[in-house]
């Protein structure tokens, strides 16, 4: 199994195009009707102010996970202590077939600042597609 973090903004486009239908707990690839559970989380993107003494830069973290550790999250920041950070909102998605997807050829070139979000694209744009 791998996790994968999908931006709400593509999340939203997907739904706009009729290729998913978001459920409480998972999102349907309307096409092949597979079902991957999601949790709602957030990338951290910059620390606006104070200093990132837990180490949640570039992270991606559950909603869940960040209020037990004492942080809040509103709208595109998550505050913890005296730390604000900016954030991403979306989701978690488990995606259990990635051993099978990782062993296909790379049909699509992504070239982003953030890596990870470029290979979640790629595999839903290859699932999606």
């Amino acid at each position: 199994m791998t996790l994968r973090f999908i931006p709400q903004a593509t999340l939203d486009g997907w739904v706009e195009q009729g290729r998913v239908d978001p459920l409480a707990d998972k999102i349907v690839d309307l096409q092949s009707q597979a079902e991957y559970p999601v949790r709602e989380a957030v990338r951290f993107v910059k620390v606006e102010s104070g200093v990132d003494e837990v180490g949640w830069m570039n992270k991606v973290k559950a909603l869940a996970d960040i209020k037990a550790q004492g942080g809040e999250h509103c709208q595109t920041a998550v505050i913890l202590g005296d730390t604000v950070y900016e954030v991403v909102a979306g989701w978690i998605a488990e995606d259990r077939e990635a051993p099978a997807a990782a062993a296909k050829p790379a049909t699509k070139k992504f070239e982003g600042k953030n890596q990870e979000a470029d290979l979640l694209a790629k595999l839903l744009l290859d699932k999606l597609s």
